[in-house]
């Protein structure tokens, strides 16, 4: 008989909450993952620890005898992993995969907003395209991606975890006669050539599909679609169409005063940025780093308006304001 040590954080908050929503929302996994979860160590001991009905959940004698030396157990395992922590050095780090065009406008604001809040909780950037990040996810080299949470397929015990949304704009060429526009809709850009990113590049047909619906959305569709195979080379394209592209606000486009960057009309018209991480490494500080995330977003929303909507604002707001 092994327990999983893993799933003993369940457990603890189901005693304490009586609900698996609130455990679910706690620890950031879906109420599916909690009951299997729950389950799976009711098996392993061969005895019921929770009663539940549709109406509500309680320990049974048997779960109210036993929930503090699951208690000692978790506090003792915590101890020794920030022992190991503490002895391997940068063990103790969360190593964060992140898009570098996403770094100056939330992550740089996150990590200084951390320092001053906790700053025992360390994170180490590093700079990769989404997939790559992922990947690193799904093989332990990393703790976290961020990037759009429209992945093709998320498999267990790969989830992700909401940020924000980020509103889209679109990034057109100086010489289509919509460039001069102060706001656009897509029924305007119907009509030109839409650039996106090959989706056998690097994983990209939710995106493109979710960029599509929007037009769905608002009954038309882009009459002509071109590709190109990364970022990096999309300023290119939009040379040679003389079209557009749909890019998070954040995007970028350095030593390219060639390309416009207009807001859309319809506040719907976002993607969400998520952070991915697998739900059999959610460690004690993966947990407080969100709790933390989700602070920061409200704190940003105060100070500096939506995040989502002002990146470059909020980015100086809030570290002039520590």
């Amino acid at each position: 008989m092994v327990l999983n040590m893993e799933y003993v954080p369940e457990l603890l908050v189901l005693a304490e909450t009586l609900s698996y929503t609130e455990t679910a929302r706690r620890l950031h996994v879906s109420h599916s993952v909690v009951s299997r979860h729950i389950d799976a160590v009711e098996r392993t001991l061969g005895v019921r620890l929770f009663d539940r009905t549709t109406r509500k959940v309680e320990l049974t004698d048997a779960g109210r005898a036993v929930i503090a030396d699951f208690s000692a157990m978790q506090a003792h395992y915590t101890h020794v992993l920030d022992e190991l922590g503490r002895l391997a050095g940068d063990a103790s780090v969360i190593r964060l995969s992140c898009p570098d065009f996403w770094i100056p406008c939330y992550l740089e604001p996150l990590l200084a907003f951390l320092s001053l809040e906790q700053p025992a909780l360390r994170v180490k950037l590093e700079s990769n395209p989404p997939v790559v990040g992922l990947s690193a996810v799904e093989e332990g080299r990393c703790d976290l991606a961020f990037g759009i949470g429209l992945p093709a397929e998320l498999k267990p015990p790969m989830n992700m975890r909401f940020f924000l949304r980020e509103r889209i704009v679109a990034t057109i060429h100086e010489d289509n006669a919509l460039a001069g526009c102060e706001t656009l809709t897509l029924g305007q850009l119907a009509g030109e050539p839409l650039v996106v990113l090959d989706d056998r590049a690097e994983g990209f047909s939710r995106m493109n599909e979710e960029v599509l619906r929007f037009f769905t959305q608002r009954g038309c569709a882009p009459c002509d679609i071109r590709r190109t195979e990364q970022i990096e080379t999309l300023g290119l394209k939009l040379s040679e169409c003389k079209g557009y592209a749909l890019t998070p606000a954040s995007l970028q486009f350095p030593h390219r005063d060639y390309l416009r960057a207009i807001p859309l009309e319809g506040g719907d018209i976002s993607f969400p940025l998520c952070f991915f991480f697998r739900t059999d490494r959610l460690s004690p500080a993966l947990t407080k780093f969100f709790e933390y995330a989700e602070q920061f977003v409200l704190l940003s929303g105060e100070r500096a308006g939506d995040l989502a909507t002002a990146p470059s604002s909020a980015n100086r707001a809030i570290l002039d304001g520590y």
